[in-house]
């Protein structure tokens, strides 16, 4: 299940990924809060709350890759959060290819990463 968190910044975009996250919730949740976010203009940041996270189905990894191949100019910079281990190797070989700045943070480094997602060019 993800949920999308509130807040004040507009070019801020908060996603709360609990329990397992599925294809359905790509279709139904993510994309179109990104695609109407986008629409808006302008580049936008993004962060990933993982800590609740148990599992990823793979359709939906393959959907947030499609979606992100094709937004790629669209987003500042991207933190994700969570003890996953795949994520941190797969955020900074991304990085070597992407514009974006990536960055994972572990579970206990939320402040880290939310003050990291926050920063100013």
């Amino acid at each position: 299940m993800i949920q999308i968190i509130p807040g004040e910044d507009k070019k801020l975009i908060h996603f709360k990924c609990e329990d397992v996250v599925t294809h359905m919730d790509y279709q139904k949740i993510v994309i179109p809060t990104l695609e109407k976010e986008l629409n808006k203009g302008g580049l936008f940041r993004v962060i990933c709350d993982m800590r609740d996270m148990k599992k990823i189905e793979g359709k939906a990894i393959w959907d947030d890759y499609k979606f992100g191949i094709h937004h790629l100019n669209d987003f500042d910079r991207m933190a994700t959060v969570g003890d996953q281990w795949w994520m941190s190797p797969l955020m900074k070989i991304s990085s070597l290819f992407f514009k974006i700045k990536l960055k994972h943070f572990k579970s206990n480094q939320f402040e880290e990463a939310w003050k990291w997602i926050n920063q100013k060019r």
